[in-house]
This record gives structure tokens, C-alpha cells and sequence, in this order.
């Protein structure tokens, strides 16, 4: 038996076999349920989605990290078509363990729709036939003007199905989006995978969004 300094080799084949009985006795942790959903809605600090619109044009969605702690993570999806912002589907998002919620839409500086608490939009996971309504107070900015409406928010999980991704077809869900406002009423449309996010979206005034890779 050889006794003294190891070589590079024993000692990579000692760290291995550490790592095994690390793994085997529990010693990797787990993600937190916060993490967990981050995964899941699959936002990125910095990461660029691409759409194809039937109207011929590319939709492009920019994600920031807004905020953090430890039981939320609030990210900012800024909506563009050729450099040009989109206030329909530019949002403030907050991810919990729990689900996926909308704090505001609109980019907030011409334009502002805040309700007054945030707005559950999808559980973790999402189930068929998930449903949430809301009733809320939202705060509606434009410019230096400033109103205040009552307005009911539907979110309605389908059952699950494939649905066609950049990387080939995939489960997930259609979700419908109901916002009534007195006598208005708007509806969208958005398609879900879990682990990979929003790969589609039809908006109110039809024109519909497929996720495409981006070309740059």
C-alpha cells in the first residue's frame, strides 16, 4: 500500500466518488419552489423571445429581471415590432412558488394599467380547466391623465395539448384572457408550455403570434 501526495488522477477519482455518495445520501439540494416555478414559466434575465405575426411582421419580447426576493421575482416583458413598442403585450410579471401574476401592463411611461393587486394568471402548474377571476380596481395612466375603473379579469386553462414550439411540438395549454369593463370587453388568447414559456398569443384584434427562433 502507497501512502503520500495523491496523484492528479486519484484525486479526480476521488472528487467522482464523493460526488456519488454526495448524490446517493441527498447531499445536492433541491431547488427552492420559487426557482422551481422560475423554471417552469421560464423567464430569463435578458432573454430575447421572437414571434412571426400573420401580419407579416416579427414580434420581438425582451425580459428583465426587475425585482427579487425570496418568495418573488418580478421581470418585465417589453413587447417590440421594429424598434417600435407594443403596449399590449408589454407586462410587468411576478413569478411566486405558487403561479404566474400580472402586476401591469402597458410600458408605463406613455402608458399605465395597474390593478390594484396583482393578478393571478396561471397556477404552478397549470391544471385543465384552471380558472381564475378576478374583480379589481385598476388604475389607468395616460399621460398626465388619471382614472380609476372596476374591471373582471378571466384566465381559463384549456385542456392540455400539443402545441407547436421552435423546437418542435410540445404539451401545454391554450389560455383565454376575458377583461370586461362596463360594457367592453376584450379576449386573448395565450398558448403555454411548461419549461418553455409563451410560444403563442392572439390578441383582441386577432392578429396572432407563433414563437419562431430568433434570426439574429
Amino acid at each position: 500500500m502507497r501512502f503520500g501526495v495523491q496523484t492528479l488522477h486519484e484525486k479526480q477519482i476521488i472528487t467522482v466518488l464523493i460526488g456519488f455518495l454526495l448524490a446517493a445520501c441527498g447531499g445536492e439540494e433541491e431547488p427552492t419552489p420559487l426557482l422551481q416555478a422560475d423554471a417552469y414559466f421560464h423567464f430569463e434575465d435578458g432573454k430575447r423571445l421572437c414571434f412571426a405575426r400573420d401580419d407579416g411582421a416579427t414580434e420581438h419580447w425582451e425580459t428583465l429581471l426587475y425585482a427579487e426576493t425570496e418568495e418573488m421575482r418580478q421581470y418585465r416583458v417589453e413587447a417590440s415590432v421594429d424598434g417600435f413598442g407594443v403596449q399590449e403585450r408589454t407586462f410587468q410579471f411576478e413569478v411566486t412558488a405558487d403561479g404566474l401574476f400580472l402586476s401591469s401592463w402597458n410600458d408605463c411611461q406613455t402608458s399605465c394599467l395597474t390593478p390594484s393587486e396583482p393578478l393571478k394568471i396561471l397556477g404552478h402548474p397549470v391544471y385543465d380547466r384552471d380558472r381564475f377571476e378576478h374583480e379589481t380596481l385598476v388604475e389607468s395612466v395616460a399621460g398626465t391623465q388619471t382614472e380609476s375603473n372596476v374591471e373582471t379579469h378571466v384566465f381559463y386553462a384549456g385542456a392540455a395539448k400539443d402545441l407547436e414550439t421552435p423546437s418542435g411540438a410540445k404539451s401545454g395549454h391554450e389560455v383565454t384572457w376575458t377583461r370586461t369593463r362596463n360594457d367592453e370587453i376584450w379576449s386573448n388568447t395565450l398558448s403555454f408550455v411548461g419549461g418553455t414559456g409563451f410560444v403563442g398569443w392572439t390578441d383582441d384584434s386577432g392578429i396572432v403570434l407563433e414563437a419562431t427562433t430568433c434570426a439574429d
